[in-house]
């Protein structure tokens, strides 16, 4: 397990292009768009500036004030936590006790990024040198873009979401191509998709395909008692999920459901009045198409209707709507999926205000630009992306290799978490926000990709090796 050359090599890559984008000025970070502040009391954080300009949207803030933790009763919850409080920790600790930066938690994260980096490059060692340096430029190229790095440098859960699940995938494959046989490994697995699917309460739905993933992985450990043990932490990580969704803010969830009826579903209905109806509420309140639960005149403030509204509505209320007119859930469809491939959010600023860049503006990125323009925004493609799982499938029934099978199902899994990726958000509140919310989908896109791209040269690889093999022996019988 020790790091070779070229895996130090690749990571100083990946380190120096890192430090580039959000450790040296002009900086880059992801702007608040209302979220940080559902926390930022309970990790004992407070920020700087006093207007709404200077708050949110139009920059990011690098610097935050130190406080006095405060308890804030049914807040937001996040795995994501765990680093921010380490992070303050680290930053008092090293006598900044009034002002904390922001990049003290890009560190880390940066840090916990370049470890699953590292896991997944110790998993290619089997290969030949070029299809390892092919494995490390992909992930490279891929995970150090700005679309994904500038998470780091805010308190979103997208960053911390996207180090575990490397993590994860990386230890995993450690164990599936018998790299390292250790029970650890399958902890560190299962530990690591625990933070992803604690991140943020959306990908809760994707933890029982993590756990079954882990009960199969269990078979490459080297212990007596290895499927127990992966049963054990696969019931565990289940459980843990249910628990983080338990206790999810139900403001959080009546500001959601709020948001996809009256922001997206009301606003491009025809009959606004029936789909109130049809949802078992007041047609009167159609008045309120087109309101969020954040602006200052929102009904929600107003007791009777935030009682009536919340005693109506339940986190299935929408999707069920949807999922029973299928004409309205292909143009519900049809419209958000045009904001899929794209991981830098367009209302938000990814620069400090003294930076000098215009508000709002984006920072260049290779693989976002290529992912933005080469990949058809459709439903049509999305559904042959979709697709691809059934031929994982049938090669993982087809091939006799244990590692060659665990990639056709990691490839699956992945699979399925974008499926789910897509269409909960797209159900739950439509196009708001959602090129935030398609973070995990686009993930899950970006890993099937490379498991697809060096899937394909591993193949053409062994063909190659096999016809020369054919060549070198009929010449050596020529000569004989």
């Amino acid at each position: 397990m020790k790091p070779s050359r070229f895996e130090l090599i690749a990571l100083l890559i990946a380190a120096s292009i890192i430090t580039c984008q959000i450790f040296v000025h002009p900086l880059i970070g992801l702007a608040d768009s209302g979220d940080f502040e559902r926390f930022l009391p309970r990790i004992g954080l407070l920020q700087i500036p006093e207007d709404y300009a200077g708050k949110y949207f139009l920059h990011f803030n690098s610097k935050y004030r130190i406080i006095k933790r405060a308890e804030q009763p049914g807040s937001y919850r996040s795995s994501s936590e765990l680093l921010l409080i380490a992070a303050r920790w680290l930053s008092i600790r090293f006598g900044q006790d009034h002002i904390f930066d922001i990049r003290i938690l890009g560190m880390l994260r940066t840090a916990i990024l370049l470890f699953g980096i590292w896991l997944l490059l110790v998993a290619a060692r089997g290969l030949s040198l070029w299809l390892r340096i092919f494995t490390a430029s992909l992930l490279l190229l891929i995970f150090t873009d700005p679309g994904y790095v500038a998470y780091f440098n805010s308190f979103y859960s997208e960053g911390t979401a996207l180090i575990f699940l490397l993590t994860g995938i990386g230890s995993s494959l450690i164990l599936a191509t018998r790299r390292h046989a250790s029970i650890l490994l399958l902890g560190i697995s299962f530990l690591a998709f625990a933070m992803v699917v604690a991140s943020k309460p959306a990908y809760v739905p994707i933890a029982p395909a993590f756990a079954m993933l882990g009960i199969y992985l269990s078979r490459y450990v080297d212990h007596r008692r290895r499927l127990m043990v992966s049963v054990i932490l696969a019931a565990g990580l289940c459980f843990v999920a249910a628990w983080y969704y338990t206790k999810t803010s139900k403001a959080l969830k009546r500001d959601i459901a709020y948001l996809g009826i009256f922001y997206d579903m009301l606003p491009n209905s025809a009959t606004p009045e029936d789909d109130l109806i049809a949802l078992g509420m007041d047609p009167s309140w159609a008045k309120f198409t087109g309101t969020t639960p954040y602006q200052s005149d929102t009904p929600l403030k107003d007791p009777e209707f935030g009682d009536r509204f919340s005693a109506m509505v339940r986190a299935y209320t929408r999707p069920v709507f949807y999922l029973t007119r299928p004409t309205r859930l292909y143009d519900l469809c049809a419209r958000c999926v045009s904001h899929a491939f794209s991981t830098r959010v367009r209302r938000l600023g990814y620069y400090e205000a003294d930076s000098g860049r215009p508000p709002q503006t984006q920072p260049f990125g290779l693989w976002s630009s290529i992912r933005e323009t080469v990949f058809p925004r459709t439903l049509l493609f999305v559904g042959f992306f979709f697709a691809t799982s059934i031929a994982a499938f049938v090669l993982m029934i087809r091939l006799s290799s244990p590692t060659l099978k665990y990639l056709g199902l990691l490839y699956i899994v992945l699979i399925f978490v974008a499926v789910v990726e897509f269409f909960v958000p797209v159900l739950s509140q439509g196009e708001s926000d959602l090129e935030k919310h398609l973070f995990m989908f686009n993930l899950a896109f970006d890993s099937c990709l490379i498991l697809a791209a060096i899937g394909s040269a591993y193949m053409i690889h062994v063909r190659v090796k096999k016809f020369r093999g054919r060549d070198k022996l009929d010449s050596a019988n020529q000569v004989k």
